[in-house]
């Protein structure tokens, strides 16, 4: 029978959210400070009552409520910020919902205190008005009434900063929700062979974070290329992105016996500002036409010529275990890392979307691959902070 080829397409539409790192370890620590503060004060209180044996009113065991309410919201964010991403639309209507609550916990507070409870009138004239010094009972007794006061008084304020700073994260998570990054990608790859006519099949998926968790990744699918595919426009006229220029030489790899490769000059400057840079300004590898990239690999610095030249990753695609599995992982690190130095981003962003491809690609045991700890070191050694390759290691 005759033997076609199936391709599998797979979409990605992704949002980013970018986050101040400041703003969000800042605002955790005062949100802990004024939960944990409303949990141990109202215990106190409510210890105090049964001990006086009086009744325990309604604000002591709400407070105690409001303030594991906002330890489980804190550690849902810190949960969110390790996994998925932290999502403003959720961060919203949380900070919404909290709002009400410590809004009312302010306002309960605020009549025991000033209002018909009268806390802080008694306060002034039998504790601030009248201090006991002294070793007895009634120094004790009034040291006791004073931690009291400090206690009604702490709690009032760490009300109105919870507030304060839940409205901060409700209009940071709208700021945030705003200034999302959308992107559209398409991974491209042949499949395997079948014995019925060409086919297609196309998988979707939506997410709202960098990287996709484990979780939501589909199922086997062995390829054999990974390419970014697109729809390019046909054009009337000729484009300056053309073959006959001067040629750049470069040298990869050992210095003593490099590959030579030679690059027309337009292509490589339309790529990389690294390469633009060079053969602008008055350097002496713009003199001798000679760019030496001795840290580079052969086999990586080809990686990008053939992404330049044809928009397909160069990649040995294996789904085997082992080092027959983290090889291709290898190259592609390498291949993103020789994108940073030569500032091509877009090179970049196809490099991250193939190291994304393989990560979904169970391998013949089923299992999904992971970077080895050297692939993670090199990536920690050789990449900008706020790489997105940085980002993906901490997904895995």
């Amino acid at each position: 029978m005759a033997r076609t080829e199936t391709t599998v397409q797979l979409h990605r539409h992704q949002h980013r959210f970018f986050w101040p790192l400041s703003f969000i370890l800042f605002w955790l620590l005062v949100m802990w400070a004024s939960a944990i503060t409303q949990i141990v004060v109202y215990a106190l209180f409510m210890q105090q009552q049964s001990q006086l044996q009086v009744g325990t009113p309604w604000l002591f065991p709400y407070g105690i409520t409001v303030g594991a309410m906002t330890v489980v919201f804190l550690l849902y964010i810190n949960i969110q910020m390790a996994g998925q991403g932290l999502v403003p639309q959720p961060m919203m209507l949380l900070s919404f919902v909290y709002f009400a609550l410590y809004l009312t916990g302010l306002i309960e507070t605020s009549i025991q205190l000033f209002g018909a409870g009268n806390v802080s009138q008694n306060c002034s004239r039998y504790i601030s008005g009248m201090p006991v010094k002294g070793a007895s009972p009634l120094t004790l007794a009034w040291l006791e009434q004073n931690s009291i006061c400090q206690s009604w008084y702490s709690s009032f304020a760490f009300w109105i900063v919870g507030l304060v700073f839940l409205v901060w994260m409700f209009f940071q998570a709208i700021s945030v929700s705003r200034n999302q990054v959308d992107e559209d990608q398409e991974f491209a790859g042949g499949l395997y062979n079948t014995t019925s006519s060409s086919a297609s099949l196309s998988i979707f998926i939506r997410h709202t974070s960098v990287l996709l968790p484990r979780a939501h990744r589909p199922g086997p699918t062995p390829p054999t290329s990974i390419a970014i595919r697109k729809s390019y426009p046909r054009v009337s006229t000729p484009s300056t992105f053309n073959f006959d220029g001067d040629v750049i030489t470069v040298h990869a790899g050992n210095p003593g016996s490099p590959t030579v490769f030679k690059v027309h000059e337009k292509i490589a400057c339309s790529n990389s500002k690294f390469f633009k840079a060079a053969m602008a300004h008055d350097f002496k590898e713009r003199k001798s036409r000679l760019i030496r990239l001795p840290e580079d690999l052969p086999d990586t610095f080809r990686v990008w010529l053939n992404w330049v030249m044809e928009h397909t990753i160069l990649s040995p695609i294996s789904t085997g275990v082992g080092l027959e599995s983290t090889k291709e992982f290898t190259r592609l690190v390498d291949a993103y890392i020789l994108g940073q130095k030569l500032v091509d981003v877009a090179f970049q962003d196809a490099i991250m979307d193939a190291i994304v491809a393989k990560a979904w690609t169970k391998d013949s045991k089923g299992c999904l691959p992971t970077l080895g700890p050297s692939q993670i070191l090199t990536i920690h050694q050789e990449t900008l902070p706020d790489s997105a390759l940085r980002h993906f290691v901490v997904d895995q």
